[in-house]
């Protein structure tokens, strides 16, 4: 499954993130500060920028077949 995650660098995103990642889903996360992700690691694409930015977003879940939100209102 293909799955779009924002929020991933928050500790419910993170633990989301874990468990997408060794089900072998592929996830594509949309964070600011890709620094706060553990290293690349398979099945991981990581989008630069920030989720108040529609063209971000839109980037972020072209393709896939789910998105979660993990992100803190």
């Amino acid at each position: 499954m293909k799955i779009a995650l924002f929020g991933a660098t928050g500790r419910t995103g993170g633990l989301i993130l874990e468990r997408a990642l060794s089900a072998a889903h592929e996830v594509t996360v949309l964070v600011r500060d890709p620094s706060k992700l553990k290293a690349p690691q398979v099945g991981l694409r990581i989008i630069n920028g920030d989720a108040r930015q529609a063209s971000a977003v839109a980037d972020a879940v072209q393709g896939t077949d789910v998105v979660i939100s993990a992100h803190k209102l």
